[in-house]
């Protein structure tokens, strides 16, 4: 049963297309019980305009708040009881919502692929900002 929710606002990427590059910075909410996650949308290398970029979730943490055990999302044997959600934002196009990935998907959710160029979440070359919204549905592990 799910008993309580645990979520963090990622660290923000930012992607500059034709050249793609990300920084990042983090966030941190309240948690429930003895669980904390830390969520980290990664750190990239340029990527041309048109080519595919891959997310990397692994260093995002879930973390024991009273003995400082942690592990990293991607060392943990199942992922069912967590939700990611991936976002950008661009100045000219706002904030916009890329995919989700919950339950017994969240394991997908980790690595995303995703093209840019026309008709793509990155239709033109600009500096695009990367968000990753992690929520952990529980509070024993």
């Amino acid at each position: 049963m799910i008993t309580s929710y645990i979520s963090k606002i990622g660290k923000i990427a930012s992607v500059a297309i034709a050249s793609l590059c990300m920084s990042t910075t983090s966030a941190h909410a309240t948690y429930y019980g003895d669980w904390d996650v830390y969520s980290d949308a990664g750190t990239y290398a340029p990527v041309a305009y048109g080519d595919d970029i891959q997310f990397n979730a692994c260093s995002s943490t879930l973390f024991n708040v009273n003995n400082s055990t942690s592990y990293s999302i991607c060392d943990l044997p199942s992922l069912d009881k967590f939700r990611l959600f991936w976002y950008q934002y661009e100045p000219s196009m706002g904030v916009r919502h890329m995919a989700s990935y919950v339950g017994s998907e969240a394991v997908n959710g980790v690595t995303p692929l995703f093209a840019t160029g026309s008709g793509t979440f990155f239709p033109v070359q600009s500096t695009y900002y990367i968000g990753l919204y992690l929520i952990a549905e529980a509070d024993s592990y």
